[in-house]
């Protein structure tokens, strides 16, 4: 390893532990310092951006790490989900993404299950699609709690409350930390604590 790879090396680690910290600024600070970033590099910092709040700049440092490596299916995946935060109008060029990096990872569980997640749950005709998209995720790991929550408010939607509500329980007991992360799932807290569905399906918001 040259000089200049092991001071990018370096240089890597420490903007990766800053953003695994929470420190968005550090380490964008960090990943833009490094010269000649390669494509890991690029893909981390739109991460940094994403997670401080700068789609744009995230987007554009994504697209720069694939135009690096083509197949790079964490950036593809990671495009997608800044995409689905956006908005409904961004969710069918989120799924795109999503679909390239299923492509070259086709277990990638996180991507199918945000993939399912990019849908527009207020047509029902993508609901179904949405459900096959947490189902394969689960049925890669039975124990992802984003996965099945999103799963419970998708049955929701289609007149399945029993099984809504039992998935719900499910992903509460798989890990009772997940209506504090995700500003979907945390609609559905009063499920849990009532055991009915006070919200009605216009009123859940997933986005």
């Amino acid at each position: 390893m040259t000089g200049t790879h092991k001071e990018n090396w370096v240089l890597a680690q420490k903007g990766e532990t800053f953003l695994q910290v929470g420190k968005y600024d550090l380490a964008i600070e960090i990943f833009s310092s490094i010269k000649n970033p390669s494509a890991w590099v690029l893909a981390h910092l739109g991460e940094a951006y994403r997670l401080n709040g700068s789609p744009d700049q995230a987007i554009h440092n994504f697209e720069c790490a694939i135009n690096l490596q083509e197949n790079y299916s964490w950036a593809y995946a990671h495009w997608g989900e800044t995409l689905r935060l956006r908005g409904r109008e961004y969710k069918p060029e989120a799924r795109k993404k999503f679909d390239a990096a299923i492509k070259y990872a086709p277990k990638y569980i996180w991507a199918i299950a945000h993939r399912g997640g990019s849908y527009d749950f207020t047509e029902q005709n993508e609901l179904q699609p949405a459900l096959k998209d947490f189902d394969k995720a689960i049925q890669l790991y039975d124990k992802y709690a984003w996965a099945i929550a999103f799963r419970s408010a998708t049955l929701f939607l289609l007149d399945r409350e029993r099984e809504a509500y039992m998935e719900l329980l499910r992903a509460a007991r798989l890990d009772p930390t997940i209506f504090s992360d995700d500003d979907t799932i945390k609609q559905l807290r009063i499920f849990v604590d009532t055991g009915e569905w006070i919200l009605s399906k216009a009123e859940l918001q997933l986005r």
